[in-house]
């Protein structure tokens, strides 16, 4: 995030305090739980193996460029739950 968007969240924040202050303890709760899943993702990603890493955007772009939409999605969904099954994440 940029320095912008945490000045806007801390002006938001203040307004809601004085305003609503039930909507900033709902806020707060939500940004918590945001922070608690962002270092939870990163913490399995670097307990993954490189090798064993699947990089879904590629894959996806691929199979939807080689054989469209709607085919390229459901080939993606087979190759992933086949590479899960292998190790792969």
């Amino acid at each position: 995030m940029k320095l912008w968007h945490f000045i806007v969240i801390g002006v938001f924040l203040t307004v809601l305090y004085f305003l609503l202050p039930w909507a900033f303890t709902l806020a707060v709760i939500i940004i918590a739980i945001y922070v608690i899943y962002w270092v939870v993702s990163k913490i399995l990603m670097w307990n993954t193996p490189p090798g064993k890493r699947i990089k879904h955007g590629l894959l996806k772009a691929h199979l939807e460029n080689k054989y469209g939409k709607k085919e390229g999605d459901g080939l993606y969904k087979e190759f992933i739950s086949e590479l899960r099954k292998k190790g792969y994440r």
